[in-house]
């Protein structure tokens, strides 16, 4: 393998680590995101419901 082949193939290796990293930081930033989202909205929904159950609506 001559250097420049050498120097491509880890230019390669690099991007696609990095770009790997940054495809799974983003999955679980939209998994953590949509999980809070999902406790967020079901806490809200259970204290509606809790609060039309008392008054008797």
């Amino acid at each position: 393998m001559t250097p420049r082949q050498r120097r491509y193939m880890g230019a390669l290796t690099v991007s696609t680590f990095l770009a790997m990293g940054a495809a799974l930081t983003a999955g679980w930033l939209a998994l953590a995101f949509g999980a809070g989202s999902a406790v967020l909205l079901a806490r809200l929904a259970w204290r509606r419901v809790r609060t039309c159950w008392r008054e008797g609506i």
